[in-house]
């Protein structure tokens, strides 16, 4: 129930104080007023009702204000300066703008990794691989394209960069046998995606350039004097050095 204070018959009593025994009298025969309504003053100082709009009554029912702040009920908040946003839900993450503040960021997994509360990121892996360790080693055995080597060696090591390898590798002829023509060694992970020519040199014997073919869907390189050429002799340290794409 509300009420209002009554207006003042006359002029002459529009600036008096009521006493408390009149205010007593006029309480106790009060007219109630309609609910959902504000009573407010007008023209010729007349109390007439005024709607709350929609939903305004409802939310002063079942929401809990503070002090100098709005109460809304399924509302929009508007734009205010500040507030304590820490019962707010349904918030469309889609549509949020603004900065984040260091304190409110997770903690990263995965390629890129961070503390919780740091905008710093530390990314040390691409596709899951680690690119700050060591490049890995491998040592296949050498063939020749003809024939057989009596002892031949090899020492290489490479790199995995999402698809892309890079390696280098040095063979070593300790003796030829009955090889001749190319110098085929096995490539350190997977087969190609596509042909790919690796550079070479030999260091011991002569000095030469060479190349190093690596077909499409291959799992192996030959190489080859510049001159086209066979490297296949005693003596021989052909280095290599290369990169490829994986399938």
């Amino acid at each position: 129930m509300a009420l209002v204070a009554p207006t003042a018959p006359i002029s002459e009593n529009n600036n008096r104080i009521a006493t408390t025994a009149w205010v007593n009298s006029w309480a106790a025969s009060a007219i109630p007023l309609a609910s959902g309504k504000i009573w407010i003053g007008s023209v010729g100082n007349i109390a007439t009702p005024q709607s709350l709009g929609t939903g305004v009554a409802t939310a002063l029912g079942v929401n809990v204000g503070t002090a100098g702040a709005p109460v809304l009920f399924n509302g929009a908040l508007g734009t205010p300066a500040s507030g304590n946003g820490s019962n707010l839900t349904n918030i469309p993450t889609t549509s949020l703008t603004g900065t984040l503040q260091a304190a409110q960021e997770p903690a990263h997994t995965g390629d890129c990794t961070n503390s919780v509360g740091s905008l710093a990121l530390t990314c040390t892996s691409i596709n899951g691989v680690n690119q700050t360790t060591a490049w890995t080693t491998y040592a296949p055995t050498p063939t020749s394209g003809g024939g057989a080597y009596t002892s031949a060696s090899s020492s290489g090591s490479f790199k995995v960069i999402g698809k892309l390898v890079h390696f280098t590798i040095t063979i070593t002829i300790t003796t030829v046998g009955s090889g001749s023509g190319t110098i085929n060694v096995a490539l350190p992970i997977g087969t190609t995606a596509r042909a790919a020519n690796a550079s070479c040199g030999e260091t011991a014997l002569t000095g030469k350039g060479a190349s190093g073919r690596i077909a499409s869907g291959g799992s192996s390189m030959i190489i080859m004097y510049v001159d086209n050429t066979a490297p296949s002799a005693s003596g021989v340290t052909m280095t290599c050095t290369g990169i490829y794409e994986q399938t």
